[in-house]
């Protein structure tokens, strides 16, 4: 009897270690998302808007975000859904970064479930998927897509999607049940609708489907993963081809540029960002020069880099002599290196020059991939056929494996939380950007009544001028529009100085009228009041300034060229400029009877400066 229970005992704690073990490894994971989530939410709290972010709130301002502005091509990209992200944030009030940051927040959190339920079905409720979930929660290389609202719009909020896809697939191909088919098919649309690099989940399915759930030669696995799995491949090529078509049916041009040097692509782009990254890094972060803001670009130090590279190839040995097919995820984690590459070529490299190379932010969406590929490396895939296979005999068994495997997460967490704080650190200080957008807004939120502004492109460190005319201050600061006006030609004008503070404005010494020109006052009995500048003016747009004293209020017309403006000047002194263009060489004036207008300085310039 004695001997007949304690079996049951047996039997129950054996029932129950597994139980145990499962418990742990979920609270782990919960514990290990908590503190992944708290410190990316600290990065974003303390972050504010930049670069492409303006121009999307201001095309919500301007009332021009209707249906066809959600399908519009930004640079190479064409995402309706994530522009349909932008229209919260951008009617939470003007510049309300806090709706932003939720935004972010959200992404990352339901990333980060999604990454921990893609590992739990591919693999198991098992201690080893904490690994690559480590990996992916507290990688560095999603951080620069965080704090960048433009680039979390895509390259982040992709990622739940991208693995809801995985996992789903891998249902497929353990169940073999159609609605799992329609699942990953569904999160290839949602993620085709944000990101146009969403185009290879398709293709990384199929080779994970060859080399994990088809057997044989190769033509013999291409051809039953095709007639076995037909039905998925239809839901999943359908919507892509859809999305293939539109995209290149308006025929994008190459954007302008030299040639990419495909070697430092290679150098920087690749081996120096990947390789540090596996380890945490990079550690150090380049400043981006003149005030450009806070972005910034990886550089790691060259023999932080060589380490690097010299533990992942031992790392790779080590793997090789433990188990059999533990390098089969190269067969997906290399093709999408090699895509990657490639579009960075044709869309940013020969554009911008070298210093792509050195971003990490085009690597955020392969993290997902690398967390599967370490997973994969070492565990098997649940219910599909043990690729995976543990060597007889092998240097390290399971536990010293464990170690390695724990040392490795200490080292990686403790690297990415350094260089997550590095690159997180600008952004909470007042950039160029930040300041001169914050001053503005409040200094126009100050009138009491709204500005005339001189409508003329902000500094280059807020939008650089290749971006004209979007970087104009009617559209930079259209998010506060109904605070200010920017009219044609007015009194007074205003502008707003490097630092956005609203100051009285007149146009630069580009050109000045000389003053034996304005020595005489205009009045309206003169037969043809006029005033010559001396010679004529280059065919461009350019603002004129007049400081002028009147006797009165009233009504004229104010010609340059073939170009008649109505206005008024005002008793006493006051400046009176006007935005034109053309070759001229005089402005003339239609004055009342009886008013009378002096004018004692002319200038005439591209752009309008303090006073």
């Amino acid at each position: 009897m004695t001997s007949l229970l304690q079996d049951g005992v047996d039997a129950l704690r054996a029932r129950q270690e597994p139980l145990a073990r499962r418990g742990a490894v979920t609270a782990a994971a919960l514990a290990m998302i908590i503190v992944s989530t708290a410190l990316r939410a600290w990065a974003v709290s303390g972050g504010w808007f930049f670069g492409d972010d303006f121009l999307f709130l201001s095309d919500v301002a301007r009332g021009d975000a209707d249906v066809a502005w959600l399908f519009h091509r930004h640079n190479l990209h064409v995402m309706p859904l994530s522009f349909a992200l932008v229209l919260p944030v951008a009617h939470a009030g003007a510049f309300a970064w806090w709706a932003a940051a939720a935004e972010l927040i959200v992404f990352q959190v339901a990333s980060a479930l999604a990454c921990w339920w893609m590992l739990r079905t591919v693999f198991g409720n098992r201690p080893r998927i904490l690994l690559p979930l480590a990996v992916y929660l507290f990688s560095s290389i999603t951080v620069t897509s965080l704090m960048w609202w433009a680039a979390g719009l895509n390259s982040l909020a992709v990622q739940p999607f991208m693995f809801g896809a995985i996992g789903c697939h891998v249902l497929l191909l353990r169940t073999g049940r159609r609605r799992w088919a329609l699942a990953a098919a569904a999160c290839v649309v949602v993620a085709l609708l944000l990101y146009v690099k969403a185009a290879l989940i398709v293709p990384m399915l199929a080779i994970i489907t060859l080399v994990y759930a088809a057997q044989g030669p190769l033509p013999r696995r291409v051809w039953s993963t095709l007639v076995r799995y037909r039905f998925a491949w239809t839901a999943y090529a359908l919507p892509l081809v859809i999305y293939l078509v539109a995209y290149f049916s308006s025929s994008p041009p190459k954007p302008p540029g030299d040639k990419p040097d495909y070697g430092q692509l290679a150098d920087r782009f690749v081996l120096s960002n990947l390789s540090s990254a596996a380890l945490g890094g990079p550690w150090q972060w380049l400043q981006l020069p003149g005030g450009a803001g806070p972005r910034q670009l990886a550089d790691p130090p060259q023999g932080a880099v060589v380490i690097s590279a010299m533990l992942i190839a031992a790392a790779a040995v080590l793997l090789v002599l433990r188990y059999r097919g533990a390098l089969l995820p190269l067969w997906f984690l290399v093709p999408y290196t090699l895509a990657t590459v490639g579009l960075l070529a044709y869309g940013r490299a020969g554009a911008f020059g070298g210093a792509t190379t050195y971003e990490v932010r085009y690597w955020a969406d392969f993290v997902p991939y690398v967390a599967l590929g370490i997973g994969l490396a070492v565990m098997p895939i649940v219910g599909l056929p043990r690729v995976l296979v543990p060597r007889n005999g092998a240097l390290f068994d399971n536990r010293r494996m464990v170690r390695v495997g724990v040392a490795y997460v200490v080292v990686f967490v403790i690297g990415s939380v350094a260089s997550t704080i590095g690159y997180v650190k600008p952004w909470h200080e007042e950039f160029e950007a930040r300041r001169f957008i914050t001053t503005a807004v409040n200094e126009l939120e100050s009138q009491k009544q709204p500005v005339a502004l001189a409508d003329q492109s902000v500094p280059g460190v807020v939008m650089p001028e290749l971006f004209f005319p979007t970087n104009l201050a009617s559209r930079t600061l259209a998010p506060v529009g109904d605070r200010f006006t920017t009219p044609d030609i007015a009194n007074d004008i205003q502008v707003l100085d490097d630092n956005g503070l609203i100051v009285p404005g007149f146009a630069g010494e580009d050109f000045v009228v000389a003053e034996d020109r304005l020595d005489t006052c205009l009045s309206g009995s003169d037969r043809n009041p006029q005033i010559l500048f001396g010679s004529r003016t280059f065919d461009f747009p350019f603002w004129l300034s007049m400081s002028y004293r009147s006797d009165g209020d009233a009504d004229v017309t104010v010609t340059v060229g073939d170009t008649s403006y109505d206005t008024r000047i005002l008793e006493g002194a006051h400046t009176l400029s006007l935005r034109t263009e053309g070759a001229n060489d005089r402005i003339r004036f239609t004055l009342p009877p009886g008013s009378r207008l002096c004018v004692d300085s002319m200038n005439i310039a591209t752009r309008m400066v303090p006073r």
